[in-house]
């Protein structure tokens, strides 16, 4: 049986597209897609969301042993036909209380299909893309946010220097700020601690979850 890294490749394959490429199509960076088809990190909603938007491949394709000419019949996508993404105006928003939820994937409710327009309002300079509420719970970011402030996310692996970003360190959930000087990189904590790595350690012994975009507390 196939993993769904497998059948992820299979659909990025058929489209005749890189890995890049295909992540261009949906709005998800190259490290993500290899990340998944290698099975490293598994496929979320959010992006299978978007791959059914893009494609028109439902999510029974990736949670079941359905082949890939089934999910064709299935979808009535025909593939003797020069296949084409559909051209996607909307992203992904999606609400997670608190970061193990985020993490484990377990959002809210489903996913919502919001207008790009709309959050490039709101976001102003953000470009394309998905975006997570997290509400903060059970005191697990202190003291960057408290109980009940909301986090606004994005799951991005290219990071630039000034990033706040949230980190699975050595089994601990540490919000940090990414500075990246050649093949060093130093990682600031809120309480004025500082973490330098190598590039190779950074890779293999710190997980980056999400980079924070904002931080926002809502008294209604």
């Amino acid at each position: 049986m196939k993993t769904v890294g497998d059948k992820l490749r299979d659909l990025r394959n058929i489209y005749g597209l890189s890995q890049r490429e295909f992540g261009d199509k949906i709005g998800v960076t190259r490290g993500s897609i290899n990340s998944y088809e290698n099975n490293v990190n598994p496929l979320t909603q959010a992006v299978k969301w978007k791959i059914l938007q893009g494609t028109g491949i439902g999510f029974e394709y990736f949670d079941t042993d359905m082949s890939l000419n089934e999910a064709f019949i299935k979808y009535g996508i025909d593939p003797s036909k020069k296949l084409e993404f559909i051209e996607m105006e909307e992203s992904i928003c999606a609400v997670y209380e608190g970061v193990e939820n985020f993490i484990d994937g377990k959002c809210e409710q489903n996913p919502l299909n919001i207008k790009s327009w709309f959050l490039n309002a709101l976001f102003e300079g953000m470009g394309n893309f998905d975006i997570c509420f997290i509400k903060v719970k059970y005191n697990e970011l202190e003291p960057y946010a408290k109980n009940n402030e909301i986090l606004v996310v994005v799951r991005e692996n290219n990071l630039k220097n000034g990033d706040k970003i949230i980190i699975d360190f050595k089994g601990s959930i540490l919000v940090a700020q990414y500075f990246k000087e050649f093949d060093d990189i130093i990682l600031k904590s809120l309480n004025g601690k500082k973490i330098n790595l190598k590039e190779n350690d950074f890779n293999k012994n710190l997980k980056v979850i999400a980079v924070i975009k904002g931080k926002y507390f809502f008294d209604i």
